[in-house]
């Protein structure tokens, strides 16, 4: 699959659980469920995918640049986004 689409089906997915961790964070009841364990695996998995999503571009512009022999300072950029 392309690189260009896994990367913005990671940043979809990361959106989607930071929206949940969100709204996890507004009500109560949901806060509290699973004594907070819950709300930090909704935010850890919508930092994972953001992380994936930089990965995938970063890697393609890092293999891209390595033949090419221009680019590298968008692949490094994209690779520290990701850590």
């Amino acid at each position: 699959m392309n690189a260009g689409v896994l990367s913005k089906i990671a940043a979809q997915v990361s959106i989607y659980f930071e929206k949940a961790f969100d709204n996890n964070q507004v009500n109560p009841q949901l806060r509290a469920f699973d004594n907070r364990k819950f709300a930090n695996v909704l935010g850890y998995h919508s930092k994972y995918f953001m992380a994936q999503s930089y990965w995938q571009l970063g890697s393609t512009q890092f293999s891209e640049a390595s033949t090419k022999g221009k680019g590298m300072n968008k692949a490094v950029a994209y690779l520290t986004l990701c850590v």
